[in-house]
This record gives C-alpha cells, structure tokens and sequence, in this order.
C-alpha cells in the first residue's frame, strides 16, 4: 500500500439506497464537494451517507473489513462544509498515514431521525443500510466495527448494545449513555477516548468517560488525551505510537474479529 496518503485509486462515495451516486476519486482534493446536491436527493427517503471504498477491496477475496463512523451534532442535517470538515471525514481528507484497508460508512442524521443515533429509528436506518451494503460489496461481516464521537459516541453505545450480534468492536470518542445496561457488552472489544476539561472537553463527556464507561470498560481501555473536545477525533485516529505509518486505532479495529 502508497505510504503517506490514500491512494488515488480509492473512492469516496455518496449514495442513497435507491442508486443515487456519486464518486469522487481523489479524496485528497475534493472530498464530498456536492454534498448538498446529495442532501436534497437523500432527504427523501432513506438514511444519506457517504462511503470511503478502498482500492484494496477488490483484490480481497475473503472481504474488506468495515468502519461504521457516526458523526456529532454539529453535522445533523448539515450541507457539504459542514460534513466534510467534521470527525472522520475531516480526518480522511487530510490524511497522512498509510492507506486504510477497510470501508467506513458514513450515515447523515437529518430532522427525520430526530437528530438523535440513540432511537430505534436510527438504528434501524443505518442498520438496513450496512445490510444492504454488505450485500452490494464484499464485506468481512466478522469485522464490522462502530466508533462515534461526542453525539456520535452516545450513538456507538446505543447500537454496540442493540447490535451485540453485529459489531465486532466498539469506539467511543468522548459522550455518555444512559438507560443501557452496558454489563451486556462486556464482551465486545471496546476502546474509549477523552479530552481533558483544560484543553476543551466538555466536564459531563469528561465525567462519564473516566467514571461510569472506565468502571464498566476498564482503565486500561479508557485513554485521556490532552486535547479538546472537537480535537479528539485528529488526535485519536492520527497516533502513530509504533512511529510505522499507521493509525494505532484503525489498526486495533481492523484485528478485531467477531
């Protein structure tokens, strides 16, 4: 795989289930540039998403392993600038790393799912959605990991719970979850990262994560990281701790396995 950049022969792609699509090939310059085009088709209907396709899948004959990424609230109904320079996406485009042998599907919260991932409603859209994908392409279906970050961090608890049977790993960038007995993901690899009040964290994130989800995941599965709020997906997607060009989180994802 190129080091250094994702590889021109990746695709991102916008799509809703009823064959609206778009592909735009190097991510590098033009990432989800007519999202708002997208949106007003998607609305209508189904759940709107976008869709990082690696160039390595179709030489995978045993299935290329899938990231669900759920976003926060600043991105809920939101048009192109907003979802590009969010979370994972923002991530994806700026990219320095090696190349990632994985999908990560992106779903969009619009006012129809009450601009909340932790409701039946959601969870049903996206989980149609990765269902109907994974029939479309050559998914790993043991390696199906969730990760989200602030309203999307609640969102990954919420369908890690509801999809025990689905998700092979859970990530949680900074929220909180309430009403969930999370004794029951006990056995789902499970990784959650936190900001520091000082730099920028939200304090409930903050108490939460080194509370409640640390008592229930372990310490050792709850990492502080001296950033902000909004810094947290960079910083916890981009650590490179074994200085080989490759994303230390991604990596842990992609080995585990249902």
């Amino acid at each position: 795989m190129e080091e250094g950049r994702i590889l021109e022969k990746d695709e991102f792609i916008l799509k809703q289930t009823d064959d609206e699509v778009i592909t735009v090939r190097d991510l590098q310059e033009e990432i989800l540039t007519i999202m708002d085009e997208i949106d007003r088709v998607c609305r209508k209907n189904n759940i709107p998403y976008a869709l990082f396709s690696p160039s390595s899948a179709s030489g995978n004959q045993d299935g290329t392993p899938v990231v669900l990424w759920l976003h926060g609230s600043g991105e809920v109904g939101k048009g192109e600038s907003a979802f590009k320079n969010s979370g994972l996406l923002k991530v994806l485009n700026e990219w320095k790393l090696d190349g990632i042998n994985a999908y990560v599907v992106c779903p969009q919260l619009t006012g129809k799912y009450s601009g909340s991932w932790n409701n039946t409603k959601s969870w049903n859209a996206v989980n149609k959605l990765l269902d109907q994908l994974g029939k479309e392409l050559n998914f790993d279906t043991s390696k199906i990991s969730v990760v989200g970050h602030s309203l999307g961090g609640i969102g990954a608890q919420y369908f890690g719970y509801h999809g025990r049977d689905k998700f092979s790993a859970m990530v949680v960038l900074s929220g909180y979850a309430t009403g969930l007995d999370l004794s029951q993901l006990k056995n789902m690899p499970t990784l959650g990262f936190v900001g520091t009040t000082g730099a920028g964290e939200d304090s409930s994130s903050y108490n939460y994560m080194v509370g409640t989800f640390k008592k229930h995941f372990g310490e050792e599965n709850t990492i502080v990281i001296n950033t902000s709020h909004g810094g947290l997906p960079k910083k916890a997607f981009t650590d490179d701790s074994n200085k080989d060009n490759k994303s230390d989180l991604f990596e842990w994802m992609l080995a585990q396995e249902k």
